[in-house]
């Protein structure tokens, strides 16, 4: 909810802040994804509302989107799902930013769009996350996952 909070202080509309969006994608596992985090653009936020709450394939593309990994004492899949499916998949979309948050590892990756395939760049303790798509974003990776603070 961090992030959440800090993207509507960047002015990011409200309505463009979801988490039971699907992105369709192209893939053999899966004909779509629910990130746990959709940062809509106006013109993916205008197409989604049009077909309920799936982006298909061809429509407008969201700014980002994020996933937390899941826990690799309890779901090992899910956490590879994460790490590698989804960021084929979304790159093959061509979302410009894709965001892995990964709280046993106390980690915010972030993956920039460059020539079809995601460019990572890792965030710890008091760093400033960076984002191409919210160069305004003020929010550590430690302010980010701090529990009941």
């Amino acid at each position: 909810m961090r992030l959440v909070f800090a993207l509507a202080r960047l002015g990011v509309p409200e309505e463009n802040l979801v988490i039971d969006h699907q992105i369709e994608v192209r893939s053999d596992r899966a004909s779509a994804r629910q990130p746990d985090l959709v940062v809509h653009s106006d013109a993916s936020r205008a197409a989604i509302f049009e077909d309920g709450q799936l982006l298909r394939l061809g429509m407008p593309e969201p700014l980002l989107v994020v996933e937390v990994a899941s826990s690799t004492k309890t779901d090992r899949q899910s956490r590879a799902r994460d790490y590698e499916e989804k960021r084929v998949e979304y790159a093959e979309r061509g979302i410009l930013e894709y965001w892995i948050v990964d709280p046993d590892e106390a980690l915010v990756r972030v993956g920039t769009l460059v020539n079809g395939a995601y460019q990572f760049r890792d965030f710890v303790g008091e760093a400033a996350i960076v984002s191409v798509q919210f160069p305004g974003l003020q929010l550590t990776v430690e302010k980010m996952l701090a529990v009941g603070a």
